[in-house]
């Protein structure tokens, strides 16, 4: 749990800090919280050991930061 509020304050803080400065922010807790507990839970998004991101939570973030791209008009939808 306190893990679990740090972590939400945290983001809480990123997303208001981002307006008053005028840069977009994009938080990818969601889609990797999802990613951990899809079908697919069983492979790890994070390396145990030194705690990067394997290919599949490469893989998850960057469809994250794709989708979020073409959002904001910043990209082309595929």
């Amino acid at each position: 749990p306190l893990v679990t509020a740090l972590d939400e304050a945290q983001r809480a803080f990123l997303a208001r800090r981002a307006v008053e400065l005028g840069i977009l922010f994009h938080d990818l807790g969601p889609e990797l919280r999802r990613a951990a507990s899809g079908a697919d839970a069983s492979t790890l998004l994070y390396d145990p050991v030194h705690v990067h991101l394997t290919a599949r939570g490469n893989q998850v973030v960057a469809a994250s930061i794709a989708a979020f791209l073409v959002q904001q008009g910043l990209a082309p939808a595929k």
